[in-house]
């Protein structure tokens, strides 16, 4: 039996909408579709250890160093932001 892509999108968004409530998963159907705890919990869980590395890295520094170092990280970020 072959059940429609409708119906199985019916089906993934049925818990949501009683958890969320239903005019709130309308609103947001495509993020709670492509909802993936277990893949945001690793992301979330590496971008934590990176972190705590960088700050373990600024805490070793010394106060002027750790201002170069921050400065060096702010224009990276915005150097990926342009491209």
């Amino acid at each position: 039996m072959v059940r429609s892509l409708q119906q199985q999108n019916l089906e993934r968004l049925s818990i949501p909408a009683k958890v969320f409530g239903s005019d709130e998963v309308s609103r947001n159907c495509q993020s709670y579709m492509t909802a993936n705890p277990a893949r945001n919990a690793e992301s979330w869980k590496r971008e934590a250890d990176r972190a705590a590395k960088e700050a373990e890295l600024l805490r070793s520094l010394t106060p002027d160093q750790a201002i170069q170092r921050i400065e060096q990280i702010r224009q990276a970020e915005k150097a990926k932001q342009v491209t």
